[in-house]
């Protein structure tokens, strides 16, 4: 029987830099008891050294730490690694270059606890840019399928869920490189979960590195990033399919403001898989209005 608890299960993939700030973060957190499943992805900068010496240093009976190592390479594979470990009746998957205030478990917490319905249960994040610049992700219940598609709600440190949810929705898929937390939310929406917001100021903080995942240019992962789409898409009930569409218009609107891919073969895919009128029209306002952005 999984106890009512959480587990944080977060992958690690050469973090040496970053990733105490991450764990430390992590031991203050004032709820207890908690779990955390750390997964190396195959490490060579030391990071699994930084992992087995904070377990022996901070490890308690009311803070359990496990590190597993997973060879093969992919965040969806450290992640599904974690989840099979899950004992606990919720699951929060978090970066190893972000940290979380200390009564951010406890809060998420609190909104679980205070109706027994709920699957999910969503925030705001504090976002740090690499130009010093924050501004606060919000997490909506509104238009659920369409905020996380084109805003991200279920990025991986947004939310968390019951385990069994995760589960059901079938976990990470390896197959998708990018975008996959919003390939997983369809899933897990997919499953008609209960979703609650909890209020106040964002509790989370991601911070963008050098090594995020996008890279320097949208154009350096395009092939990555239209199957993803192409996946999103496919996942998409009929009448809401422009839903991709518009994000093959963002797509190719970053195209056009880098200047090394022409925009117009994917603009034009998104137009003709859009039949309703009013749809191609919402697409080419997106397309336009996000050339113009900075």
């Amino acid at each position: 029987m999984m106890e009512k608890s959480v587990t944080i299960v977060i992958p690690v993939l050469n973090r040496a830099r970053v990733v105490e700030r991450t764990l430390q973060s992590v031991e203050a957190q004032t709820f207890r008891p908690l779990r955390v499943i750390l997964v190396d992805n195959g490490s060579t900068d030391g990071t699994l050294d930084i992992l087995n010496r904070w377990k022996s240093e901070a490890e308690t009976p009311m803070l359990r730490i496990d590190i597993i190592e997973e060879p093969e390479r992919g965040a969806a594979m450290a992640r599904n690694a974690g989840l099979a470990a899950v004992e606990s009746e919720w699951t929060m998957f978090f970066d190893s270059d972000d940290a979380m205030r200390p009564d951010h478990v406890s809060s998420a917490m609190e909104v679980a606890a205070s109706d027994t319905s709920v699957d999910v249960v969503g925030w705001d994040v504090m976002e740090h840019g690499l130009n010093g610049i924050k501004r606060v992700r919000h997490f909506s219940t509104e238009s659920l399928l369409y905020n996380c598609i084109i805003h991200g709600t279920f990025a991986t440190q947004r939310y968390f869920a019951r385990t069994g949810l995760f589960r059901r929705a079938g976990g990470w898929n390896p197959a998708i490189k990018i975008w996959d937390d919003a390939e997983l939310g369809i899933r897990l929406l997919e499953q008609s979960p209960r979703v609650a917001y909890r209020h106040g100021k964002p509790k989370v903080d991601v911070y963008a590195g050098v090594e995020t995942l996008t890279g320097p240019t949208f154009s350096a992962r395009a092939t990555e990033m239209e199957r993803a789409i192409d996946e999103i898409e496919r996942l998409l009930p009929g009448n809401m399919r422009y839903i991709a569409g518009m994000k093959r218009a963002i797509l190719a609107a970053h195209y056009r403001r880098e200047g090394i891919i022409d925009p117009v073969p994917l603009l034009t895919h998104a137009l003709h898989a859009t039949p309703k009128l009013r749809h191609r029209v919402l697409l080419r306002m997106t397309y336009i209005l996000n050339s113009r952005l900075s």
